[in-house]
């Protein structure tokens, strides 16, 4: 399927720029405190907050490639004590809040994003409009997600890759 290959990749792009994401909050965090305490330089006084924005994108790359995996925590007891055909309506009503707060984020997101356009950061002086736009990209990363999910759950298809579903059948 042609939009199972395009997910993929988005799935890898977005798995990459996570890492990259992570990679450099380290790197930066490490090499700040290797500057300031070691050194005793301030040549890295950016760091904490590349760190902080490194971070935010890292979480916001991080949730959408949980919502493809189905990986986010849940709680699940009341869920798994009812019956059947309860569970799955339960389900059903989990499934449509999900969806309605993806679609805020993505809304507020933008609405966030383009208040922002004309605010630089602190230290660095870039513009923040690069960090907020995390915010909706990252939920409509998710919505995608969560209505290949849908699909593929009313298809009676497993979930890439292969790790459950939101109806799980099994008893």
């Amino acid at each position: 399927m042609v939009a199972s290959k395009i997910l993929n990749r988005i799935e890898k792009a977005t798995s990459i720029l996570c890492i990259l994401a992570f990679s450099t909050m380290v790197v930066f965090a490490v090499g700040g405190v290797f500057f300031r305490y070691v050194l005793e330089s301030s040549a890295l006084s950016f760091s904490d907050e590349l760190c902080r924005y490194s971070f935010i994108w890292a979480v916001f790359l991080a949730a959408p490639l949980c919502s493809r995996h189905n990986s986010h925590a849940a709680v699940d007891l009341l869920v798994n004590m009812v019956p059947k055909k309860v569970k799955n309506g339960l389900l059903t009503i989990s499934t449509l809040a999900v969806i309605s707060f993806l679609v805020l984020m993505v809304v507020e997101g933008i609405r966030i994003t383009i208040q922002s356009i004309n605010t630089l950061s602190a230290s660095m002086e870039i513009p923040m409009w690069y960090i907020y736009v995390s915010i909706p990209i990252s939920g409509l990363l998710m919505l995608i997600f969560t209505i290949e999910r849908i699909y593929l759950d009313l298809k009676g298809a497993s979930a890439p890759p292969d790790d459950g579903s939101l109806y799980n059948t099994a008893e």
